[in-house]
């Protein structure tokens, strides 16, 4: 088994990665289509690739897949949201080499994590799959949602359907062009999406690590480590010390994070632990490479904010409701935003309202359940 020659595209890019060492990254392989789990490849470092949705906003959302190609195998870092997604994902690893995948890591019991692990397994049977134990109790629940979610699935379908034959949303209020043109992409996606969570079949991991586990893969050395809870409550991240490359799962995710089910003071300490490993380049869960830092300490900055405010009026009191409406981000938001309005409200659905859940909870000292938005 062997690295494949490289695609024409990227030989020269691969050149300018060696002109240019600070790069983040560099394209091999665009999408090849339009469809809503084609993903673009990219490379990050000397045998390390990441799969990369090229439109992080569009729905349902598809995570970022690692693949870290060493002397005899590969090691895979979440494998998406399905079958297709996973197929996607398995044919760009073809374009880079042909090596079989010996190891792949869940990062989190998320269903776009996880759910293309049983690709991976028919394609390579001798493969483990590395997870923590309470990835496993959440994928194994009701948590992943198989069943759970197709019927709000099907009700979004039909809320879609209406909205773009009638031109009106719910409420009945016209829909703006820029709205109805979402609806009509959403609609199609979201069927797609019905699909595959139809034909899903969990495979749970088989080799457990709750707190360090190292693999030596010929001369590269690949730590796979809990740093502690954060975004979900068995998060694991994959730091290559030799490279300075850390895949985050969804402990990062980019440009808008996500945090339902989170633990907000625990996911500030998980960061600061993460960003104590001096990495060069940062694979979160979702979104853009990071080549330092600065997006990290923005999200602790954001989470710190949510918190307080809404750990300050549980403490005088406030209901659930009144300690959201006390949340006052001002400028911080912008960071986040840019002032767009369509990124603002994803960032109030993923963000602020799970997080002010959590944050409600936590500092009226009630557990936070995994899977719960409300």
């Amino acid at each position: 088994m062997r690295a494949l020659p490289r695609l024409p595209l990227a030989s020269a890019v691969l050149l300018a990665s060696a002109l240019h060492p600070a790069a983040a990254q560099t394209l091999v392989a665009p999408a090849t289509g339009s469809g809503v789990f084609d993903r673009e490849l990219r490379q990050v470092a000397d045998g390390v690739y990441v799969a990369v949705r090229p439109d992080v906003f569009r729905q349902p959302v598809e995570p970022n897949v690692a693949f870290i190609v060493n002397d005899e195998d590969v090691v895979v870092v979440d494998s998406g949201g399905g079958v297709a997604a996973a197929e996607s994902a398995l044919r760009l690893l073809r374009m880079v080499t042909d090596l079989p995948v010996r190891y792949l890591v869940n990062t989190h019991w998320h269903g776009d994590h996880v759910l293309g692990n049983a690709v991976f397994l028919q394609a390579f049977p001798g493969a483990e799959v590395v997870g923590h134990s309470r990835t496993i109790t959440g994928m194994t629940g009701e948590n992943i949602g198989l069943e759970r979610f197709q019927p709000q699935l099907v009700d979004m379908i039909g809320s879609l359907r209406k909205g773009v034959e009638t031109g009106l949303d719910d409420q009945g209020a016209p829909l703006t062009p820029e709205r109805l043109a979402r609806w009509r992409q959403m609609l199609p996606d979201t069927e797609a999406a019905l699909a595959e969570y139809r034909r899903a079949r969990i495979e749970k991991p088989t080799l457990i690590v709750d707190g360090a586990m190292t693999l030596w893969r010929g001369e590269r050395e690949i730590q796979i480590r809990h740093l502690g809870r954060g975004n979900t409550d068995g998060d694991l991240v994959v730091w290559l010390p030799r490279e300075r490359v850390v895949l985050s799962g969804d402990l990062v995710v980019h440009p808008l994070p996500y945090g339902f089910g989170s633990f907000p003071a625990e996911w500030l300490e998980t960061l600061d632990r993460l960003a104590g490993l001096d990495f060069l380049h940062l694979v979160p869960g979702h979104g853009e490479i990071q080549s330092d830092a600065t997006y990290l300490r923005q999200l602790q900055a954001l989470i710190r904010k949510i918190r307080d405010d809404v750990g300050a009026a549980v403490r005088s009191g406030a209901s659930l409701e009144a300690a959201r409406a006390a949340i006052d981000l001002g400028e911080l938001a912008d960071v986040f935003t840019a002032g767009d309005e369509r990124r603002r409200a994803l960032l109030d659905a993923w963000l602020i309202q799970p997080l002010s859940l959590s944050a409600f909870r936590e500092a009226k000292g009630e557990p936070i359940v995994q899977g719960q938005t409300g």
